[in-house]
């Protein structure tokens, strides 16, 4: 069985390899499949970039919304128990994975922390607001994910809205104080 699901969208051939070296440092990784949902209009933009051998790739047209439609489709076919969002434009510490699945163990979303712009986030656990969450704060039950689209058209902010959204079906939620990196 899988643990951890992980979701790359990727519009940035120069980036993609950092998160991808990332997850080839993660210490004491819970079992994860790689998804990489390639955006362009040109996908031999890629053609420069290793994946790793077991990824999964699926390529789309750019949808120029911060990701939200890559996510969707990675969520679609993922098949851990929970999901993760690893942006290319993030930098993960040795044990971030580890420290989210932890954080979401027998929980339906686990929240680590992330340094945002200066400052870590979330806040606090009784603050989660448009502007105090990050993508890479997340890890959610798949079951729970495959409820919910990110993709809403409405641009930036996807994050905290898909959360809202989350957050109807009155999850368990767990939070935790580490840091699992920086958002760049």
């Amino acid at each position: 069985m899988i643990d951890v699901s992980i979701i790359i969208p990727s519009t940035r051939p120069k980036s993609l390899p950092i998160v991808l070296d990332a997850i080839s440092r993660q210490k004491h990784a819970p079992k994860y499949e790689i998804i990489i949902v390639l955006e362009a209009e040109d996908h031999s933009i890629f053609q420069s970039v290793w994946f790793p051998p077991a990824a999964k790739i699926i390529q789309q047209p750019l949808h120029n919304d911060f990701g939200a439609a890559a996510k969707d489709a990675g969520i679609k076919i993922a098949s851990g128990h929970y999901v993760v969002f690893w942006d290319d434009d993030n930098l993960y510490y040795d044990y971030a994975l580890l420290s989210q699945h932890i954080s979401a163990d027998k929980y339906d979303i686990g929240i680590v922390r992330a340094f945002v712009n200066g400052e870590y986030l979330p806040r606090s656990n009784n603050e989660i607001a448009l502007g105090n969450i990050d993508t890479m704060c997340l890890c959610v039950k798949t079951s729970l994910a495959k409820t919910k689209l990110w993709a809403d058209g409405c641009g930036r902010g996807s994050d905290y809205r898909w959360y809202a959204r989350l957050m109807t079906e009155n999850p368990r939620i767990n939070y935790s104080k580490q840091i699992i990196g920086i958002h760049l």
